[in-house]
Order: structure tokens, then C-alpha cells, then sequence
């Protein structure tokens, strides 16, 4: 029987450092970051998530699928972008349109890639509400940029080692505590 404590996943990174580390994951550590981040987005009703291939991006996508898992009203999309350039948004800008993805889990620079190349143009993404983003310090204007196409965009912020440990409110009505904050604690952080 698989216990909480035991290990569940091995995240490889290269961080803000540029020197490869390597961390282990829980599977309590997994679970709870997915379901307590999943509260913090407090959605409406069913939630189609769309995320980076896990070849790319494994830290968000194992996490969004454990959310499917855990959270009964959370439905996963993996899209089949596998590299960082420029214009690899548009694969996802497809997949978002045709599943009617609610809500994306991407790095900052895919949502800076759907803004600056115009990726969005020409497509019904009416059903994005929300997001989350993460991994980099985001100026003011980047994060006003995010909300205008997510207008409930959460930004988060962690590490490899700690998964996310702080995020601000999607709904927190004071916006420039939105733009330049990381947020508050998450569950079960000290």
C-alpha cells in the first residue's frame, strides 16, 4: 500500500541557477499542492485545464493531471508542445479554442509568446478565465499584460524543492496587490 510519506516523482531542474539539481516528491507533498492550489483558483463550475507536453514541462503538467485526480470537477488537456521558440504558443492557442480550455497552467514566456506574436489573434478563447503562471519575477506591466487576456490569472511562486508555496488571490479586489505581489501563503505553509 502506497503511503503519504513515500516517494512519488523526481522533478529535474536546472532553476534560476542553471545548475542541474534534482527533487524528490512526496506523494502527500504532490497531492496536497494540487488540491490546495486547485482551491485557491476557486472556479465556477467545471474547470478544462490546459497544459505543456510533460516532455517539456513536467513540474505543471504531473501537477494538473494529479489535480484531475484529486478534484472532481477538473478536466486535464496536455498539449503536444515540446519546445520553448518563438510561436510554439500556437499549438496550445489551438488546443485552448478547441476544448474550450478554462483554465491554462503555463510558463511565463508561452503566455509572453501568445501576447507578443499574436498567437491569440483570429481564435474564440471566450472560455479562458483563468491561469496560473510562475517560475520568474513578472513586472507590473507583464502581469497587467497576463490579466488582460486572463483576467484570473494567479500568479505563484516556489520551487522545484517546495513546489508553489505562496500565490495571490484571482479575485483579490485590490489590483495593484495583484501586480506586485506573489501573494499569500498557501495551505499548510509556515
Amino acid at each position: 500500500m502506497v503511503q503519504p510519506e513515500d516517494p512519488c516523482i523526481i522533478f529535474m531542474s536546472t532553476g534560476t541557477t542553471g545548475e542541474p539539481k534534482a527533487s524528490l516528491h512526496r506523494h502527500s507533498s504532490l497531492v496536497n499542492t494540487a488540491y490546495f492550489g486547485h482551491l485557491r483558483r476557486n472556479p465556477q463550475g467545471r474547470v478544462v485545464l490546459g497544459v505543456e507536453n510533460p516532455l517539456h514541462d513536467d513540474l505543471l503538467c504531473v501537477r494538473s493531471i494529479v489535480s484531475t485526480a484529486v478534484n472532481s470537477n477538473v478536466t486535464c488537456v496536455v498539449t503536444p508542445v515540446n519546445k520553448q521558440c518563438e510561436g510554439a504558443s500556437d499549438v496550445i492557442v489551438d488546443a485552448m479554442e478547441k476544448y474550450r480550455v478554462t483554465h491554462a497552467d503555463l510558463w511565463p514566456y508561452m503566455w509572453k509568446d501568445m501576447i507578443l506574436y499574436g498567437t491569440i489573434e483570429g481564435h474564440d478563447l471566450t472560455s479562458l478565465k483563468g491561469g496560473l503562471t510562475g517560475s520568474q519575477a513578472l513586472g507590473a506591466e507583464s502581469v497587467k499584460a497576463f490579466t488582460t487576456l486572463v483576467p484570473e490569472l494567479m500568479n505563484v511562486y516556489g520551487s522545484t524543492e517546495s513546489n508553489t508555496i505562496t500565490a495571490n488571490f484571482k479575485d483579490d479586489p485590490i489590483m495593484d496587490r495583484r501586480l506586485e505581489s506573489i501573494g499569500f501563503p498557501s495551505a499548510h505553509v509556515e
